[in-house]
């Protein structure tokens, strides 16, 4: 693996920062595990964007470079993933997934407001004809 790909996946929070002791790099076990994850779920057909889903990547601490993961979330993207892989239906699994009491996803915007989805259960797909009326 090259060094832009460490890089890039650092970039993009998929791999922690290395102990750094001068100019030097020293990369660890946990290091080495997070990258055959990634070259695995790469090899299956998953992008980096999808990968940092699955994986449950955050946004790092702002006092700390390492990373933070929010657990649930990657549970449920993993779940989300495994329905898929069984049902080998995106329909399918949107129904079934609509029948789960999941929120949506909350975020904070530019003019640092808390945003949450309306209600509290929320259709995976609001578009998609398979959504149950609330």
């Amino acid at each position: 693996m090259s060094a832009r790909n460490i890089r890039a996946y650092q970039a993009r929070r998929l791999l922690a920062p290395p102990v750094r002791a001068g100019r030097n790099a020293y990369y660890g076990e946990a290091h080495v595990h997070r990258l055959q994850e990634i070259q695995a779920l790469q090899r299956e057909g998953y992008n980096l964007a999808a990968i940092a889903n699955i994986l449950g990547v955050k946004e790092h601490a702002a006092d700390s470079d390492q990373l933070i993961v929010n657990a649930a979330e990657a549970d449920q993207v993993r779940t989300i993933f495994d329905l898929y892989l069984q049902e080998r239906s995106l329909l399918r699994c949107v129904e079934l997934l609509n029948g789960r009491v999941w929120r949506t996803k909350a975020w904070t915007t530019k003019e640092s407001r808390r945003r949450e989805a309306a209600g509290g259960r929320t259709p995976v797909c609001a578009s998609c004809s398979l959504t149950r009326s609330i």
